[in-house]
C-alpha cells in the first residue's frame, strides 16, 4: 500500500511539473508575441507620421507651383515661405527614418538600404 501511495504522488508531482512548464511556456509565448505586436504597431505609426509628412510636402510642392510662380516678390528676394515649410517637413521626414533605422529591426535592413535614395530624391526636391 505504502509502495502505491509514493507512485501516486510522484505521479501528481510529475503531471503537476508538466503543467506548470506548459503554463510557463504559454505565458513566455503571450509576453514574446505581445511585444512584437506592440513593436508592429510603432512601426506602423512612424510610416502612418511619414506617409501624411509626404503627402504635406506634395501638397506644399503643388502650392508653390499654383502660387510662387506668379508671384513677383519670390523673384525679387528669392525667398518663398512655402519652400521654408517644404524644407521643414523634408528634415522631419528624414529624422523619421532615421528613428526607424536606429532601431536595428531585420524588417527594416531593405528600408537602410534604400534610404539614401530616399534623401536623393528629397534633396531633388529641395532644389524646386
Amino acid at each position: 500500500m505504502k509502495l502505491m501511495i509514493s507512485k501516486i504522488k510522484h505521479k501528481l508531482f510529475l503531471y503537476f511539473l508538466l503543467f506548470s512548464l506548459i503554463s510557463l511556456i504559454a505565458v513566455i509565448a503571450s509576453v514574446w508575441f505581445y511585444n512584437k505586436k506592440e513593436h508592429v504597431s510603432a512601426v506602423a505609426d512612424n510610416l502612418d507620421e511619414i506617409y501624411i509628412l509626404n503627402l504635406k510636402s506634395f501638397k506644399l510642392q503643388q502650392d508653390f507651383l499654383n502660387y510662387e510662380i506668379i508671384n513677383p516678390a519670390f523673384f525679387r528676394t528669392n525667398h518663398s515661405l512655402i519652400l521654408g515649410r517644404q524644407r521643414v517637413i523634408s528634415d522631419q521626414i528624414e529624422s523619421k527614418f532615421k528613428k526607424m533605422l536606429r532601431r536595428k529591426d531585420s524588417a527594416l535592413i531593405n528600408v537602410a538600404g534604400n534610404l539614401d535614395s530616399v534623401k536623393n530624391e528629397l534633396r531633388k526636391n529641395r532644389k524646386i
